[in-house]
């Protein structure tokens, strides 16, 4: 499917005299994608005829634009962003990913590429938060910004909390003893200094160029406690040793690391739980019962 809103904005900020082709992109769950062939190469091209659509798109180009100035990972360069008579568009350098299986090697490149992320620093930024909301699959992602770690984090999980109340009363109660005493998950660490984090992490948001050469996309972007961003990545699927490994040796686990990750992963557990629904309240109650032990 074509949009003539697309085509014009392709000739008009980015030059193309035609378009040849354009091609669904499989992938997403939240928007339909596109690369659109033209004269002046192909595009990757993300549609959403939803209402909040064009902030949406806003804050992707900001946390992609935030990860791109880290260095640490190629992330496709954002190259316009328009409206729809219903939604929105954001225009994207195309980057053709590599097939087969992932070598160990590149899982250790990944390790080391995400310690680097995760230990840059912005002079302008001491806080917990991000320049604007975005938001983590379709739910809203608040955030703003926080002196505390344990604020902010708070706010996070009661956010979601309070979207589940309704349907999901029992998992609502269980979880007030844990979001109550969140202090007592952080003592005897090193004080939380914001990093940079890609947000929504797994390996269906990462994939290799052809080079070999990492490449993230489809981010949450917020400035946050490092180990944050590790929960997702194990929460639906597991990563070599060699990932963990080097990611350590350049931000070494703090005591108290395991009982956080599953601090962590009842975010991402609580969100599925919001968008898709009750197939993700045992995990949501797993995760739970151990952090309530």
């Amino acid at each position: 499917m074509s949009y003539p809103e697309i085509e014009a904005a392709l000739r008009e900020h980015l030059h193309c005299s035609r378009v040849e082709k354009v091609r669904p992109v499989g992938g997403g769950c939240i928007n339909d994608n596109y690369k659109y062939i033209t004269d002046k190469g192909p595009f990757f091209v993300k549609v959403n005829e939803d209402k909040d659509a064009l902030h949406m798109f806003q804050a992707e180009a900001k946390g992609l634009q935030a990860l791109a100035k880290a260095q640490a990972f190629r992330v496709p360069e954002v190259y316009h962003l328009g409206e729809l008579a219903n939604g929105g568009f954001l225009i994207m350098e195309y980057i053709q990913f590599k097939d087969g299986p992932v070598a160990e090697k590149d899982y250790k490149a990944l390790g080391k590429q995400l310690a680097r992320l995760h230990s840059f620093k912005d002079p302008e930024v001491d806080r917990f938060g991000f320049a604007c909301d975005n938001t983590i699959g379709s739910t809203p992602q608040i955030n703003t910004w926080k002196e505390s770690w344990i604020d902010f984090f708070t706010a996070r999980l009661e956010y979601q909390l309070s979207l589940a109340r309704d349907r999901f009363s029992d998992l609502y109660n269980q979880a007030r003893p844990v979001v109550e005493n969140l202090p007592r998950f952080f003592e005897g660490i090193n004080p939380i200094k914001p990093s940079l984090l890609h947000g929504d992490l797994w390996l269906g948001n990462c994939s290799m160029d052809q080079q070999g050469g990492w490449v993230l996309y489809d981010p949450a972007t917020y400035w946050g406690h490092s180990e944050a961003e590790l929960s997702i990545m194990t929460l639906f699927s597991g990563l070599p040793n060699e990932f963990w490994e080097e990611y350590f040796q350049h931000i070494p686990r703090e005591p108290g690391f395991d009982q956080r990750h599953e601090l962590y992963s009842l975010y991402h557990a609580l969100n599925h739980l919001n968008i898709f629904g009750s197939g993700y309240a045992s995990m949501c109650s797993r995760i739970l019962k151990k952090l309530r032990q």
